[in-house]
């Protein structure tokens, strides 16, 4: 049941919008719908608005961009990162289907909202898995800074280590 999550989000959304960092999508609203298709709703419907970014997830176009580029994108992931954690935030789940990047190779994480829903119902498939901390499918309880730094390291190696991690990828739910 998604009540534990709409119940979180309805305490901590104002804290949520305050996220403001040129590298993570913002969350913009969160909010009750009334109506749905003209009709009044029997039962609490909430919806969300995130920020759009028109461009492609990482491990889409990983293979066409240089080192200096990977390194770059790299090192604005770790800002983003170390601007959540010194606001008291752990992402928790980064990977590459979870990062986009315009045609100017700017990019944006997906946004705290999506990337806490994801957590809340435990969605990593086949491919992103491999990004997750491995404690983090025992306890969920275990979120901290470690389950960034692992998925950083595994970002790493996923961006400059051909064929090292999510080989896999053609079979992801994406």
């Amino acid at each position: 049941s998604y009540k534990g999550f709409i119940d979180y989000l309805i305490e901590e959304f104002i804290f949520l919008k305050t996220i403001n960092h040129e590298n993570i999508l913002r969350d913009r609203s969160f909010n009750l719908a009334k109506t749905l298709d003209m009709k009044k709703t029997n039962y609490p419907l909430y919806y969300i608005v995130t920020e759009y970014i028109d461009g492609q997830q990482l491990h889409e176009v990983y293979t066409k961009l240089n080192w200096r580029e990977k390194a770059k994108i790299l090192l604005d992931i770790i800002m983003a990162i170390d601007y959540l954690h010194f606001r008291g935030l752990n992402y928790g789940g980064l990977n590459p289907t979870d990062i986009f990047i315009d045609k100017d190779n700017n990019i944006k994480l997906l946004s705290m909202v999506s990337i806490l829903e994801k957590r809340y119902n435990m969605y990593f498939d086949s491919f992103t898995k491999d990004f997750i901390l491995p404690e983090l499918y025992i306890n969920r309880e275990y979120d901290n800074r470690n389950s960034d730094y692992y998925s950083l390291a595994m970002l790493t190696k996923f961006l400059f280590i051909k064929n090292s991690v999510g080989s896999d990828i053609k079979e992801a739910k994406i």
